[in-house]
């Protein structure tokens, strides 16, 4: 099943070409919390990866953020 496979991989979110991804039809986002968006140590906001988050929504796609972390963990990083 090759349905949830990555076919891509970078170095940063901010290296993902939204544009190409909407060109290839893809509608939605799916991305870990720790150590993609934001270092797995870290513990407060982060402004970088809420201001990519928009950047996302903004460009029209869904985004699900992933994590093996404790429950709520995303919500304190991104809002």
């Amino acid at each position: 099943m090759r349905l949830l496979c990555p076919r891509l991989y970078v170095n940063s979110v901010q290296q993902i070409n939204l544009e190409n991804l909407k060109k290839e039809g893809i509608k939605g986002i799916i991305v870990d919390l720790d150590n993609t968006l934001v270092p797995w140590d870290e513990d407060v906001n982060c402004p970088e990866a809420v201001l990519w988050l928009k950047k996302v929504k903004d460009a029209g796609f869904a985004v699900c953020i992933v994590s093996n972390n404790l429950p709520g963990r995303a919500k304190t990083i991104v809002g």
